[in-house]
């Protein structure tokens, strides 16, 4: 491979990977939500969606944010009511987050009205080059992912894309966060649930 063909080929990812992240998340997200939201917030509402009653400490390990700047967003998320925070039973101190229902309405309309886009957008490829496409991009990622020193686990690559068969995660040989925190989405037991949600 030439040079010029290495840079052709992350010069392309990188529009790629920008144009993912601009277009079809975070202007996505500010024209179809009417709580005017971030992607990092909705990030977060897709963790707790996702997995079993997290904590502010899982929020900063997500987020990749310190733990005062994950209590900062889970704030102003109980302010626009989309999260709850709960007492855990005999541990006053910490809390487990819940979507409320406005939460999973949010979500939902986001997911739909994401999925919508794309289909229309991507509509004139088919779905073996889709497919194709897919793989490519997994083989490429654990390929570097694979070299890099500072790739962390459990993987969080995928952020909101959660996939329960992952090929990234079979090709690097890594463990999935979401797999390790799935539990019952049900959220807590009945004597947790006995106890009085904090909004404040």
């Amino acid at each position: 491979m030439t040079a010029e063909q290495i840079k052709d080929f992350l010069a392309s990812a990188r529009v790629f990977a920008r144009s993912v992240r601009e277009v079809v998340e975070e202007e996505l997200v500010r024209a179809m939500t009417s709580a005017q939201i971030s992607f990092a917030q909705l990030r977060l509402l897709f963790l707790i969606a996702h997995t079993e009653a997290p904590t502010i400490g899982d929020v900063g390990i997500f987020l990749r944010i310190s733990k005062a700047g994950a209590s900062k967003i889970v704030e102003q998320l109980v302010r626009r009511k989309l999260i709850e925070r709960v007492e855990i039973e005999n541990n006053r101190r910490s809390r487990k987050l819940f979507l409320t229902e406005a939460g999973r309405q949010l979500m939902h309309d986001y997911e739909v009205a994401r999925d919508a886009w794309t289909a229309r957008t991507l509509g004139d490829y088919s779905d073996e080059e889709m497919r194709h496409t897919a793989e490519i991009l997994d083989r490429l990622s654990a390929t570097i992912a694979r070299r890099s020193k500072t790739f962390r686990e459990p993987c969080l690559q995928c952020e909101t894309y959660y996939r329960e068969s992952c090929r990234f995660q079979q090709l690097c040989g890594c463990s999935c966060y979401y797999q390790t925190r799935l539990g019952d989405k049900q959220g807590m037991n009945s004597s947790e649930r006995s106890h009085k949600s904090v909004s404040n």
